[in-house]
């Protein structure tokens, strides 16, 4: 869930400014934000990385050979919603 909510924040700055984008890889928004809407990303690259990994992972329980409940500790959870909340903060501080 939190990788889902940083995509759909990147996205909604990516829609503010006419641009759809179909995909969940973080990592592709963020170059798109830089290249389409000439805003510096590196604030949160670290970030998107991190929650990148997650996107198949925890939806796709196959490819990590565990089910996610195996993987994931309450620390772990912890980090990638602060993760989430930074990307959805500095989305609110870039829409115009």
């Amino acid at each position: 869930m939190s990788q889902q909510s940083a995509e759909k924040a990147l996205k909604a700055l990516l829609m503010n400014s006419g641009i759809a984008h179909r995909g969940h890889e973080l990592l592709e928004i963020a170059r798109i934000i830089r290249s389409e809407l000439g805003i510096d990303t590196s604030l949160i690259d670290k970030d998107l990385r991190e929650l990148t990994i997650h996107y198949t992972v925890a939806r796709y329980p196959d490819a990590a050979n565990a089910l996610p409940y195996e993987l994931y500790d309450e620390e772990k959870a912890r980090d990638l919603v602060e993760r989430a909340k930074k990307v959805v903060e500095w989305v609110k501080q870039n829409l115009h």
